[in-house]
């Protein structure tokens, strides 16, 4: 049995033990001997069991304490009453108790829930070391097996995000070609691939196949997008940084709509007016198809309602789209992400993974290094000097070697039929 399921096993048994309980066990006891009694002479009977040494439940009880008895006995008074609380006397409260835990199911639930949670804050330490034991034990075996891979990833980034830095440093001559507007998008969409990069190792790491696939879903957007921008120039990331009036005309919509329903307080009326003026002033500038969500490169597409399908045709990357497909199943909860999981390979289906797993990372492997080299590529690519041009292909040669191994070791891992899963 878990431990939480004791604790809330142990939770109902001390509801049941409850003054709430005990007293419907006691006025249903006095009702069988003649008496009936007040709540505050009831209270007076719970308190002297409460005294009451050891399990025997048998106490005595002066007559003269429950004067204000509203029944007489029918047997008239005796000097002492037994009252003794047998286990017939407790199954015959619990049947009747349970036969109103309808009525009394939120106010019972609400009560044991309270209990639960005090006792689980103040005693939860060994659930949550149990779960941090399996959880380092299973991290030190999957390092183990990918090792290799994990290095190779962990290097890429560290020379991406280093040339990144370099390239910034540097600055960008005034006679390049190259406006400031481009320089400026393909710079912060390169920092944006390299923290996303990081979380995709951390995911890994920690043996989250399909997560990493997420993330990487987000990191291919970023490459495509930084792909295009150095492809189309100055006026399409112009049109880029300027369809930021759009989203927050859409936000600011989308939330006054609902703020009431979350408890938030709409926006300043002037901030709705400001927004709505950049918003008109876009439309104004750019045209109405600047209104989609990729309108920005409607004009560089010669399309009226472009989608991101095709911004990546135009870049040639939408091979990749069977993959970044896949990736949105565990984006989006729609039925394929029940049956389609990297972590549980060929054993979809009969397993359900609820944790970690050894198995699936090769794709969100390759999937990370391919797409942090083609966002490098398109921000050194617009300075093509000789160092750029080393790193990018040192980076290359990285990205390749990256797949070759983490094939390898799934491959090996699905020979051995070893899979190891933390549910």
């Amino acid at each position: 049995m878990g431990i939480l399921q004791e604790m809330l096993e142990s939770a109902l048994r001390e509801y049941y033990k409850s003054d709430l309980f005990v007293k419907g066990l006691i006025r249903r006891k006095f009702a069988s001997t003649g008496f009936e009694l007040s709540d505050k002479q009831i209270a007076y009977v719970v308190r002297r069991l409460r005294h009451a040494q050891g399990e025997d439940t048998k106490i005595r009880i002066n007559p003269r304490h429950l004067g204000n008895a509203e029944t007489v006995p029918k047997q008239g008074f005796k000097e002492t009453i037994s009252l003794h609380l047998s286990e017939d006397d407790i199954e015959g409260t619990v049947g009747a108790f349970n036969s109103q835990l309808p009525q009394m199911m939120d106010a019972i639930s609400d009560e044991v829930s309270s209990r639960l949670l005090r006792r689980l804050k103040r005693e939860g330490s060994p659930f949550l070391k149990e779960n941090d034991r399996d959880r380092l034990t299973f991290e030190a075996r999957l390092a183990k097996t990918w090792r290799r891979a994990f290095y190779l990833i962990e290097l890429l980034l560290a020379v991406a995000l280093q040339a990144g830095a370099d390239f910034s440093r540097e600055g960008h001559p005034s006679t390049s070609p190259v406006c400031g507007e481009v320089l400026h998008v393909l710079t912060r969409l390169h920092a944006r691939a390299c923290q996303v990069s990081a979380e995709i190792i951390a995911l890994l790491k920690a043996g989250f196949a399909d997560g990493a696939h997420a993330r990487w879903r987000t990191l291919h957007e970023i490459a495509v997008v930084s792909t295009f921008i150095a492809k189309h120039g100055a006026e399409t990331a112009r049109r880029y940084l300027a369809h930021g009036a759009v989203e927050s005309n859409k936000a600011a919509t989308q939330y006054q709509r609902h703020c009431s329903a979350i408890g938030y307080g709409p926006l300043d009326p002037k901030e709705i007016t400001e927004i709505q003026r950049r918003y008109a002033a876009a439309l104004q500038r750019f045209g109405r198809d600047f209104r989609g969500s990729y309108g920005w490169a409607a004009s560089a597409l010669r399309k009226s309602k472009p989608t991101f399908s095709d911004i990546e045709q135009d870049v040639k990357l939408d091979s990749l789209s069977p993959f970044y497909r896949l990736a949105s199943h565990n984006v989006h909860a729609n039925p394929k992400g029940l049956s389609v999981k990297l972590g549980l390979g060929p054993d979809v289906g009969k397993v359900l993974l609820a944790g970690p797993s050894n198995t699936g990372l090769a794709d969100p492997a390759q999937g990370a290094a391919l797409s942090l080299l083609q966002t490098t590529s398109a921000l050194l690519g617009t300075r093509p000097n000789l160092d750029a041009i080393v790193v990018m292909k040192m980076l290359v040669k990285l990205e390749a070697e990256i797949a070759k191994v983490s094939v390898e070791i799934q491959r090996r891992i699905e020979s051995k039929g070893s899979r190891t899963v933390v549910a």
